[in-house]
């Protein structure tokens, strides 16, 4: 359980609902403007709008359709490309001011008409994020200048000293292919793709035509684990090779995915890795166990219907308490599914997830589904999948905003004792030190939430809690239900 020390609460809080286009998507986000230095109606549309943005980001990680089975990965938000407009712009004004005799005023209108749109889409998510960025910027207009001087400077029936005359001029025959070469040139540079490359999205666009997934979680591997029968010895030994693995190879991830943005290393290279190839098969094998461990226990029904009791109140009280303790390991479930996510995080970035996903973008839409899931079970009131989300997705659980932590785990229930993460959950510690602010307090809630007629008599006898929660997280669900019988 929740702490019973009664908790400050945050000043004010604005729930904010997202619902994508097609409605099957609903989550709710909690905002707290008055944790900024701005106005609140500032801080709300800021914190609104780099939500939105995650869920765009989201979307077009994976863009693919039966009907467009290829289509290219292209991520960069309008911010990206207001970005690039800025600087297609810049480069017109310097063409314009030092050659003004092969631009005619159709090219003014259209500078203007740029320049117009900077101001009405010019908020503070088009500034510069990152170092990389200013870098990349830099570049594309300096190529551009460089590019559009030479064009222009070509010496074609000009002596060597006119050439180097500030006042030169082309030939009259050479101005409009002069310009028209120039356009292209600065709209080419400054183009979708520039947008791409800003972001360090260049290699990754087209990685969907030959790429080839290890372990999985729907290959045709999957059926080697499909009968296998799970214990909980062989779950944490696949468990704990998965995390040792990934300690030992996470730094040469990273390493390998910035040398694949930057063109340094090839696709085959790396889905070639020994390392790289284990590492994937125990991610995909572990995941599968968990998923039929959790479908096992959630399809579970009580072997013996009411026919077999005297009354129907005898069977409802059985079946109630059969219900309780299957919900109870299905928080111990979701739990161990969870802890991957703060274990092995970067296995659920979309960087990684390309260099080893298939045509169909399998991977990338499972860590889309999960974080999809975590934020939807997260409103229910779920604390390890709001942790998990935290750690996966952490520019998006910050002071001024996070995924609205609900309240139906957190009474005086024995689901909600399962929910609390204890201190004994080392995996979970400081996550949930510093996420504590959105993870309300039983002492609070329950001035809320009315009692059930089990949490007044504290739902068990005299046992104490704690090994009621452990027996049934160590019992098979087909042995709890023996027991009720």
């Amino acid at each position: 359980m929740q702490s019973s020390t009664p908790d400050t609460t945050r000043d004010s809080i604005k729930e904010y609902v997202y619902v994508n286009e097609n409605g099957n998507i609903k989550h709710t986000w909690n905002i707290y403007p008055s944790s900024t230095t701005n106005t609140d109606a500032q801080a709300i549309d800021d914190a609104i709008s780099k939500i939105s943005d995650y869920y765009l980001r989201e979307k077009l990680t994976t863009p693919l359709s039966r009907e467009k089975p290829h289509t290219q990965i292209n991520k960069a938000l309008q911010r990206d490309h207001i970005l690039i407009a800025a600087a297609y712009t810049s480069s017109v004004k310097l063409s314009l001011r030092d050659f003004p005799k092969y631009y005619s005023d159709k090219h003014n209108k259209e500078l203007n008409e740029y320049g117009q749109m900077m101001k009405k889409k010019a908020t503070t998510m088009s500034a510069l994020s990152s170092l990389y960025q200013k870098h990349n910027l830099t570049a594309l207009s300096g190529m551009t200048g460089l590019l559009i001087t030479r064009l222009f400077l070509t010496g074609h029936s000009h002596s060597l000293l006119q050439k180097q005359a500030s006042s030169y001029v082309s030939p009259e025959h050479l101005a409009q292919i002069l310009k028209n070469y120039s356009l292209f040139t600065t709209k080419f540079i400054h183009s979708a793709l520039a947008s791409e490359i800003l972001i360090g999205n260049r290699y990754y666009r087209d990685i969907t035509r030959n790429t080839l997934i290890i372990g999985n979680i729907t290959g045709d591997d999957g059926g080697k684990y499909k009968n296998e029968d799970i214990t909980s010895n062989s779950l944490n030994a696949i468990k704990q090779e998965l995390f040792q693995l990934y300690a030992s190879q996470v730094d040469r991830i990273r390493e390998t995915v910035k040398l694949y943005k930057r063109g340094f290393i090839s696709l085959s290279s790396i889905q070639a890795d020994q390392d790289f190839i284990h590492l994937m098969s125990l991610f995909w094998r572990y995941s599968k166990m968990i998923m039929k461990i959790y479908e096992e226990t959630m399809s579970y029904e009580l072997p013996i219907d009411e026919d077999y009791y005297d009354n129907d109140d005898e069977y409802s009280e059985v079946l109630k308490k059969f219900n309780q303790e299957k919900d109870i390991k299905s928080f111990f479930t979701v739990s161990n599914f969870s802890e991957a996510c703060i274990t092995v995080p970067l296995l659920y970035n979309y960087d990684v997830a390309h260099l080893f996903d298939n045509s169909q973008q399998t991977y990338a839409k499972f860590i889309r589904a999960a974080k999809n899931t975590y934020i939807r079970l997260a409103n229910t009131g779920c604390t390890s999948l709001l942790l998990s989300f935290a750690a996966i997705e952490p520019t998006m659980m910050t002071p001024e905003f996070a995924p609205k932590h609900g309240t139906k785990y957190q009474t005086l229930s024995l689901c909600s004792c399962a929910n609390y993460i204890s201190t004994k959950k080392e995996v979970y510690t400081s996550l949930r030190d510093k996420y504590r602010m959105h993870i309300p307090r039983t002492a609070v809630v329950v001035g809320v939430i009315p009692r059930t007629n089990d949490e007044k008599d504290g739902g068990v006898s005299n046992i104490p809690i704690h090994k009621i929660i452990q027996r049934i997280s160590d019992t098979p669900i087909s042995d709890l239900a023996t027991q009720l019988l």
